[in-house]
């Protein structure tokens, strides 16, 4: 294998001109070349090209545990400078210091949800809890897809030609 590349969505929006100015070493930010932002932290196998959406690549590895570990190390970072800031707490601290700069967001959507959570505003139970946005009918669950499909039928069909095929030879 000679790399892999994975998409996540943080279900959040980015502040990418605010993340880009704490990480002027690591993070490429040119909003007249890119739309997005380029985030590789030093010691990290992967890159995260993300957009202010929240929603991302990261290319570089190549095994998937690599991906996991590198992107857990870089999650709580891309969250400090999100819209979904309020969720750092339930992350664990090791992995808040990973990549953490010194420099803390600014934007009034930052300050506010960081305010809200160390004042004992309302806290999810789970870091998951409140990433979807519940007046979306098209992503309230993730197990659903947008047209309700039923995957059981889905694998049935692809069962039987499976079977149709393995007769065939």
């Amino acid at each position: 294998m000679i790399n892999q590349v994975g998409a996540v969505s943080l279900q959040a929006t980015l502040n990418c001109e605010e993340f880009a100015s704490a990480h002027t070493a690591t993070t490429f930010y040119d909003i007249k070349s890119f739309v997005g932002m380029a985030w590789r932290p030093a010691g990290e196998p992967i890159c995260c090209e993300i957009y202010s959406t929240g929603k991302a690549n990261l290319p570089g590895s190549t095994c998937e545990r690599e991906l996991y570990d590198s992107f857990a190390r870089m999650l709580p970072e891309l969250l400090r400078f999100s819209s979904a800031a309020r969720l750092l707490h339930l992350v664990p601290t090791e992995l808040q210091s990973a990549h953490r700069a010194k420099i803390a967001p600014t934007t009034p959507q930052a300050v506010r949800t960081s305010a809200n959570a160390k004042a004992g505003g309302s806290a999810s139970a789970s870091l998951w809890d409140g990433w979807l946005n519940a007046d979306d009918p098209d992503h309230n669950d993730c197990s659903e897809s947008a047209d309700d499909g039923d995957y059981a039928d889905e694998e049935e069909e692809q069962e039987d030609d499976t079977l149709d095929l393995a007769a065939y030879f």
